[in-house]
């Protein structure tokens, strides 16, 4: 299993190893939310707000008036091809054959669909981290929910 964790101006990548129940190996890039932001502004004459909008409510959905399938060409393909690149070494270091999924967190949450986008570039299962598995869903949470992907890094730092 490999975790994507989207900040806003970075990604990395974490590989699960579940024989060992270990994260194994990491690779960070300089690329985050920031750069698909960027794409949309600058290709569609936006402000940063109107292109936040955007990724949230369209991103890659195909029946839009907005082509950012298209437009975020660029952005999404470096994406995976660092992605490609860290599977590559994963399976060479590890000697494992298959990598059998990919979670996104964090900021992978303000693009709407890129868990499919990934999916069909890459033809491994992705999806959105749901970490309400292991919190405790109370009235102070409900209102987070859907954002929870994007507090894994607090969750995380207060286990014990």
């Amino acid at each position: 299993t490999i975790f994507i964790n989207i900040g806003y101006s970075y990604t990395s990548f974490y590989f699960f190893d579940h024989r060992l129940k270990l994260f194994t190996d990491s690779h960070s890039f300089q690329a985050g939310l920031s750069v698909f932001l960027r794409e949309a502004q600058v290709d569609i004459n936006i402000d940063h707000l109107r292109a936040k909008n955007l990724l949230k409510s369209v991103g890659f959905a195909k029946d839009s008036s907005v082509d950012l399938d298209r437009i975020l060409k660029p952005a999404v393909d470096e994406l995976c091809l660092e992605l490609q690149k860290f599977i590559n070494s994963v399976r060479a270091k590890f000697q494992t054959s298959s990598i059998s999924r990919l979670y996104l967190l964090n900021l992978a949450s303000e693009i709407h669909l890129l868990d499919k986008k990934i999916e069909s570039n890459i033809s491994i299962p992705t999806a959105m981290f749901d970490p309400t598995s292991i919190v405790k869903r109370t009235n102070v949470i409900e209102p987070f929910i859907k954002d929870l992907p994007s507090f894994i890094a607090a969750i995380g730092g207060s286990l014990e």
